[in-house]
């Protein structure tokens, strides 16, 4: 990893002009001249491209594409696909960022070269007050096992090297969750180092990807993970030959 490393930020949207701008303009505060903004949206009908054209038109920054239209999944990775950045963080489309988020994530991978993937805590919040809810928590554990069962991995909440991340991709079809898959390979591949530190807010409201599950979705989430997980291994194992 050079020197100074660049990031590429990875936002995927679907219907989420409410907030995406005061999302996005959270993150280009903290982006350096040779970073970058790639959003990735997958059909959305109501005004958020027209809100981030207006913001590609006063910064050069962020680069928007059309998303493959198979799920939230892939449609982060569609954005990974066109990073051009050494580092690539991942984004939801209604979250802000803590300050100094970016320059802490560049600073532990250039003590850290080992690393793969850095996670960390969360505060949580509703109707627009920054006021920690204190609704979901972060905690890490290690093992491909326990993650399994219960994943660590949260995607607004991590940072990966783009060179990992393209030993495994692209993702089966229908993937069911990128960031618990990318913590199965890390788990498996990689090298995860948690932050116990609340580098940003996440939003909640009815409109949530990651709403709590019935025990059934449960069952069939992780039968779908497990594919997912083994495509996954095979899309390692042949760029490792």
């Amino acid at each position: 990893m050079s020197k100074k490393p660049s990031v590429s930020v990875c936002v995927a949207t679907y219907n989420g002009e409410q907030y995406i701008a005061a999302q996005i303009e959270s993150i280009l505060a903290q982006l350096s001249e040779e970073d970058e903004i790639i959003v990735s949206d997958d059909g959305s009908s109501d005004q958020t491209k027209a809100v981030v054209e207006e913001l590609m038109k006063k910064d050069g920054r962020i680069r928007m594409t059309d998303g493959p239209h198979d799920g939230f999944s892939k449609n982060f990775e569609n954005a990974v696909k066109q990073a051009r950045n050494e580092i690539v963080l991942f984004s939801d489309q209604d979250d802000i960022w803590e300050e100094g988020k970016v320059e802490q994530m560049k600073k532990i991978f250039r003590a850290k070269p080992e690393i793969t993937t850095i996670l960390h805590d969360m505060a949580t919040f509703r109707n627009d007050s920054l006021i920690n809810t204190d609704e979901i928590a972060i905690s890490y554990h290690g093992g491909v096992l326990r993650n399994f069962i219960k994943s660590s991995y949260w995607g607004c909440c991590m940072t990966v090297k783009r060179e990992f991340l393209m030993q495994f991709i692209p993702f089966r079809a229908h993937c069911v969750g990128h960031d618990q898959l990318i913590g199965l390979m890390t788990e498996k591949h990689g090298k995860a180092l948690y932050l116990n530190q609340k580098l940003l807010w996440h939003r909640l409201h009815g409109a949530n990807t990651s709403n709590r599950r019935t025990v059934k979705q449960m069952i069939v989430f992780r039968y779908e993970l497990t594919k997912d997980f083994i495509e996954a291994e095979k899309q390692y194992k042949k760029h490792k030959r």
